[in-house]
């Protein structure tokens, strides 16, 4: 079966056959123009008709004609359109009314006397009162189809000889009309394909019924009827005329279809497939099925595999009543012609650029976004991607990075993930490049300083066509690659990444490769890697500054480069050959190279999606071609939820093709090869993978706060969702005829909004050609998100995070949406308008006391980052739309710490204010987690206001100055809190083994190092020498120590006897001295740390020295320094730690180690459960940290709810 095409089976009712009535049918010509046809098909086949329309509208030939003198094996059928139903055998004859000749009826009526005065026991003539040409007739069950037999012949018997003799006399008196009435010969029962199109309905007025029994050789007998047999008949004729119109509707759709598939066809957008094929493959031939192969055929380069009724599978079809339910008419769609619809947009597949690339830019050390034109929600089939990735940050040549990651998208709600496949540095800095989506799901690079270039290439043709690759073949030992190296000879500054797929033959044996190269901004620098493959080619640069290459003497390259304008155009340039396809059901074999070359290099990314949210997977896989076929090898999986793996295709050679088989479902394909392109279609991908239509409907939509309005370019059936509730479903009907398409337009209604993010969907629900399942079919501009705010609440921003609406109603919109920067030209690439760092405090956001609003609380925007430009946080709102006066400010922090810092509101400080909310409030364990919160007066001129703080702030909103919190009954506060409690206990994202590990840390004490971190905001409690600063964020902590230029040391020592007796630490418990370290704010540095056991002297016991580290390159990455002494003997009285750090650039500044939570921890006087050690569970060594803070911020979470009671309790404990 092709691309784009569709099936559908009519199928004979249930139980025609033997027994039952078999009705002749005419037109208002009479008997003569009657059409009788063969049905050529299996009841139970399944399969699908030929949509030709010369097919459809053919006869059955001379040879298939059934005489009707035959009574045992006469069959009549009925054709209308091409649509072919069976009848039943027994035969029925239908008399017109049509015939207006007068002394005909007179006759007519003259022949009911005689009979009546001759004695008949019943009546001939019957009135139909609504027939139409028939297609089904409801059929008589077995036992009601037996006893009319019975009946018949009975009464048949008895008048045999009277009938006889009265249509004799008939015939003499009336031979006219006897001719009409006699039965059709075989001769006439032929059927005349060429007036198939003159059929007629039979309407009410111009129709009568006559049934008549055949016998073999004999002429028919008139049967009276009885008022039951009346009802029977005008129900049937009632219900051949509902399945002729649903036949026309069908038809009319297959031609629809068919039209819609020639006209791609033409355009070249879909591969065309043979009539002779498509006939072969939709016979309903029943002996040829029977021949049929029972495997899977591949299907050739670019069709598509159809999720297909399996052979023998009955269609079910309704045969109910006729007449449809009526329909509620809402008249809500209030598109009229002065509506500015938006644009019909253009077709999506293929797109008609090469593909997706960006470039973002900021100076050191300021990290920068760059935008991709390009969504993460890929629906049906999802997507797979590879991302080449360079940046140059200036100084020598080498100054440079390149790094090329794998990707896949999820069905829609934002879901992505990626992963890093090789890096390469060639200098300071190594690649730090991060993707992030926004609340639309599009695509950012998150990059460090410097000049970053990105590319982005897809299986998804509507992200680019990938005509940007080309192919080189050898010449000679060493072959231009025509890439220039430096890449600020480009139009814009920066490095480069390349990615090379090489194939050749070494000792007549096809080896294969991957590489990827980073080349720099001047000075020629060049580096190679090993992607994947046999490293048997060598990369270099040639005189005039271009990418060169050695290996095997037949060696061809296809060479992707992520900026094009250094690739040098050079004469006679070839494109290399890509393939772009699509399989409705990956099971099915689908072909992915039409020909084996003697050697071949095949990167194949495949997605699949198997339902809604993050349900997809992607895989990337090196196919090479071997002596004796092909081999491949996965280079990298991805998966989301329903996946167990992204490993789930499989690779073949079939004949002289490549042939793949996944996992079930909509799957997409893109082959990048090293063959050269032959200039022919290489896009398969127009056909719809939600409903196997030979396109996409088209529609765009555009959702405001006012309603919603679109267009879509066919009459379809459109569903308007609210966060996954169906608030209004547009049938076709209900769509206004517009210029370019059929248009709506429906406002909201109240209560259909609610205060917070509102999630809009709107969407097409179609109906898949083959399976008949609904499909859903997002339009352009959904989905989008409306923020409707609380009354009286005029602003609201949650700092560093996105749109949250807290219990209280009020909604906390996206600091992303209204700050993110996009541009060099503020602050010199600075991501933020408002500076400053975002930070995390917790993942956990239960961990944060004194609110159950923990979500808007877990990250804050603060001044402590490492370039200076940035150290402040400056919020400037605009555009307010309100009246200047008096309003409130509600400002949100975090722990007590923020009251010592300047907050100032329009230029005035309002820090007092803040530090007299917080005194209101106890910072529990003074860990930093407590919510608090402040009530300010403010004063609003000219629509805006300015927000400048010092102090980490987690989000602030603007209020009336009569807005009031809702209060809640104790009933819902007690409800909220088992909530909570239900909550906490799904959301601990421990194992087991964690578990035991958190068992095993209650046996320990606490950390008896004081300011430990720095949480103090300064090194008190330790011996410091060197240039120190205290670095904002460390390893699970909000603080750290940062060094300078030279060797800077800090010393602490811990007294154990202020916290266990002589004879305890007689018995040397374990004792951990431990502590966190990571390179500098560019990179680099070097550590060193020393830890000691003393007596009461001051002499050493026992100790343990780290050396002094080489250069830290690590990606930022924290590691852990220190060790826990156990078996240490008597006599341990004091313990110390002694770390120092500094940088390896001596930069003026503090650009050094930065060091965190170190810790100092004595084993209690407990006994641990047998087995219950550390050395038994094999964990990441950073859960260490994290797990003793969760543990931390749960017991604070306990005591938050028990606030009062810990209050009186500590006034007690003060007495």
């Amino acid at each position: 079966m092709g691309c784009g095409t569709s099936s559908q089976t009519v199928e004979s009712p249930k139980g025609a056959g033997s027994g039952h009535q078999t009705r002749r049918t005419s037109n208002t010509q009479g008997h003569a123009d009657g059409i009788v046809a063969e049905n050529p098909t299996v009841q139970n086949t399944g399969q699908a008709s030929t949509t030709k329309q010369e097919e459809r509208q053919s006869g059955i030939s001379e040879k298939e004609a059934i005489p009707s003198s035959s009574r045992e094996n006469s069959q009549l059928f009925v054709k209308s359109n091409g649509v072919i139903k069976e009848e039943t055998k027994d035969q029925v004859s239908i008399k017109s009314s049509s015939l207006s000749n007068g002394k005909e009826d007179k006759q007519e009526s003259d022949l009911s006397e005689e009979k009546a005065q001759d004695g008949k026991k019943e009546e001939n003539v019957v009135e139909n009162e609504n027939l139409q040409i028939a297609m089904e007739e409801r059929p008589l069950s077995g036992a009601d189809g037996m006893s009319d037999v019975r009946e018949r012949e009975s009464r048949e018997e008895e008048t045999k000889e009277a009938d006889i003799k009265e249509e004799n006399r008939m015939e003499d008196e009336n031979p006219q009309l006897m001719n009409e009435d006699r039965p059709l010969s075989a001769e006439e029962s032929k059927v005349n394909a060429d007036d198939s199109s003159n059929i007629e309905p039979i309407t009410k007025e111009d129709s009568q019924l006559s049934i008549m029994s055949a016998f073999s050789g004999a002429s028919n007998g008139i049967i009276s009827m009885t008022e039951d047999d009346k009802i029977t008949a005008e129900e049937s004729a009632a219900l051949v005329a509902n399945v002729i119109q649903m036949a026309n509707e069908n038809v009319q759709q297959l031609e629809e279809m068919e039209e819609e598939n020639d006209s791609s066809l033409n355009e070249g957008s879909v591969q065309s497939v043979k009539d002779e094929e498509w006939a072969s493959s939709s016979s309903l031939n029943e002996d040829k099925e029977d021949k049929a192969e029972t495997t899977s055929k591949p299907r050739t380069a670019g069709q598509v595999s159809l999720h297909e009724k399996s052979k023998g599978e009955k269609q079910e079809e309704s045969t109910g009543s006729n007449e449809d339910k009526p329909r509620e008419i809402i008249n809500d769609n209030v598109c009229d012609e002065s509506t500015e619809l938006p644009p019909l947009p253009q077709r999506e597949r293929p797109a008609n650029f090469k593909c997706l690339t960006a470039f973002g830019h900021s100076k050191w050390p300021i990290r920068n976004f760059a935008k991709l034109d390009f969504n993460v929600n890929s629906g049906h089939g999802g997507c797979a991607g590879l991302l080449l990735a360079s940046d140059f940050y200036g100084g020598a040549g080498k100054c440079c990075n390149s790094r090329i990651s794998f990707l896949r998208c999820g069905f829609d709600c934002n879901h992505f993930s990626h992963a890093n496949l090789k890096d390469s540095k060639g200098e300071h800095f190594g690649p730090e490049q991060k993707y992030i989506v926004d609340e639309e799901g599009g695509f950012l690079g998150d990059l460090q300083f410097g000049s970053n270039h990105v590319m982005l290439l897809t299986n998804d043709s509507k992200n680019g066509r990938l005509g940007n690759g080309f192919m080189v073949e050898a010449s000679g030992n060493e072959t231009d690659l025509c890439v220039n190296v430096n890449g600020s000879e480009g139009s814009k500054n920066g490095g480069g990444t390349t990615l090379i797929l090489c194939s050749g033959t070494e000792e007549n044996k096809p080896v294969t490769a991957i590489y990827m190269i980073s080349t720099g901004g001047k000075e020629n620098y060049m580096a190679s890697s090993l992607m994947s493959g046999g490293d048997k080619w060598k990369f270099g640069v040639t005189a005039r500054n271009t990418l060169s290459v050695s290996g095997p003497g037949d060696s061809r390259y296809a060479v992707y480069h992520n900026r094009e304008e250094l690739v040098l155009q050079e004469p006679g340039m070839k494109q290399s050959n890509v393939l772009m396809t699509q399989a409705w059901d990956g099971t099915e074999p689908t072909v992915l190279a039409d020909s084996v070359p003697s050697h071949g290099c095949f990167v194949v990314l495949c997605s699949n999606s198997s339902g809604a949210d993050d349900h997809t997977c992607a895989a990337f896989y090196l196919v090479s071609v071997e002596a004796d076929g092909i081999a491949y090898k996965l280079v990298s999986k991805l998966h989301g939820e329903g996946y167990t793996t992204g490993d789930l295709w499989k690779f073949e050679k079939s004949g002289n093709t490549i042939v793949v088989t996944g996992p079930k479902g909509p799957c997409r394909y893109v082959v990048l090869s090293n063959n050269e392109y032959k200039d022919q279609q290489y896009i398969f991908q127009d056909v719809c993978l939600a409903t196997g239509s030979p396109q996409p409907i088209r529609g765009q939509v555009e959702i405001t706060m006012q309603g919603v309005q679109g267009i879509v370019e066919k009459p379809s059936k459109v569903s308007i969702q609210v966060d996954g509730k169906v608030v209004r479903i547009f049938e076709p009907d209900d769509l206004k005829k517009v210029k370019d398409g059929f248009g709506f337009k429906r406002l909201w209604k109240s209560g259909e909004l609610h205060c917070g993010a509102n999630l809009i969907k709107v969407t097409i629900l179609g109906k898949h050609v083959t399976l008949g399942t609904e499909e859903v079919i997002p339009l352009q501009g959904s989905p989008c998100q409306l923020e409707v705010q609380k009354d009286l609440v005029y602003y609201g921003l949650n700092c560093g995070g996105p749109t949250y609406t807290a219990l209280n109603g009020v909604t906390y919109t996206s600091e992303h949406r209204q700050f993110a920067s996009f541009t060099y030209d503020f602050n010199c690439g600075s991501r933020c308008l408002a500076y400053g760092k975002s930070c995390g405090l917790v993942t956990i956001y239960e961990l944060i006391n004194n609110t159950h609003d923990g979500f808007l609380y877990a990250t804050v925007r603060t001044k402590y980052t490492e370039p200076l430009d940035e150290q402040k946080v400056i919020y400037t709102v605009k555009s307010l739309q309100i009246p200047d006066g008096q309003y409130i400010l509600r400002l949100h922090y975090v722990g007590k710490r923020s009251e010592t810092h300047s907050i100032s509101f329009n230029g005035q400080s309002i820090s007092s204010e803040v530090a007299a909310a917080g005194d209101k409030v106890m910072d529990i364990g003074e860990q930093g987690l407590t919510a608090m919160h402040a009530d300010i007066p403010v004063t609003i001129n000219n629509n805006q206001f300015v927000l400048n703080s010092m102090a980490p702030i987690a989000g602030f909103a603007l209020l009336d100055k009569a807005f009031k919190d809702p209060q809640k009954s104790e009933e819902e506060l007690r409800n909220e809190r088992e909530e909570k409690s239900r909550l906490s206990d799904k959301i601990e994202p421990v194992t087991r083994a964690m578990l035991r590990k958190e068992m095993e840390i209650v046996g320990w004490s606490q950390n008896l190092l004081k300011n430990f971190s720095g949480e103090e905001g300064d090194l008190s409690h330790w011996n410091i020498s060197g240039d120190w600063v205290i670095h904002e964020g460390g390893y699970n902590t909000e603080k750290a120590f940062k060094t300078s230029n030279m060797w800077c040391t800090k010393y602490q020592e811990v007294d154990l006897t202020q916290h266990f007796s002589e004879q305890y630490l007689d018995t040397a418990p374990d004792i951990q001295v431990t502590e966190w370290y990571r390179e500098g704010v560019c990179g680099g540095g070097h550590y060193k740390m020393e830890a000691h056991l003393l007596d009461g002297e001051g002499n050493p016991i026992k100790s343990h020295v780290m050396p002094e580290t080489g250069r830290i390159y690590r990606n930022n990455k924290w590691e852990q320094s220190g060790t826990v002494f156990s078996n240490y003997g008597p006599g341990v009285r004091y313990v110390s730690i002694q770390s120092s750090g500094k940088d390896d650039k001596y930069w003026g500044g503090h650009y050094g180690v930065i060091m965190s939570n170190s810790v100092i921890r004595v084993k209690r006087e407990v006994h641990s459960a047998e087995g219950d050690k550390f050395e038994d569970i094999e964990m990441d060594p950073d859960d260490n940290s994290k797990l003793s803070s969760k543990v931390d911020g749960l017991v604070g979470k306990v005591l938050t709810d028990n606030s009062e009671l810990l209050k009186n309790y500590l006034q007690y404990l003060g007495k």
